[in-house]
């Protein structure tokens, strides 16, 4: 994970915290697909020693390629809500975060 992952993990973290909710990750020692996982993440040995010997055997499914222009299809005929929900964009205070603490950010970089 690049630095700005962690930053915005944290930042999440913090703001379920404040709100009574607990936050887990899983996916910082796997390459598995969650559908190709052998037992559930909460379940996932936390050593690697422990994980290879349990996933010993399983295989990594292949990658996906990039569609080429046009393969994908378009959206025809969307309600006025579809519409109006592919034009929104969240803003940082719906997120948890302040201004200031945005402003601080970007002259981090």
């Amino acid at each position: 994970m690049c630095s700005e992952e962690l930053y915005v993990e944290n930042q999440m973290k913090k703001t379920l915290k404040k709100y009574g909710v607990k936050f887990y990750t899983r996916w910082g020692s796997t390459i598995y697909h969650y559908e190709d996982l052998i037992q559930a993440p909460e379940e996932t040995a936390t050593s690697f020693t422990s994980y290879f010997r349990k996933s010993e055997g399983t295989h990594i499914r292949e990658c996906v390629g990039a569609p080429s222009k046009g393969q994908l299809p378009l959206i025809q005929d969307l309600s006025p809500e579809q519409s109006a929900s592919l034009k929104y964009l969240p803003n940082y205070e719906e997120f948890g975060f302040s201004k200031n603490e945005i402003i601080e950010k970007d002259y981090d970089r």
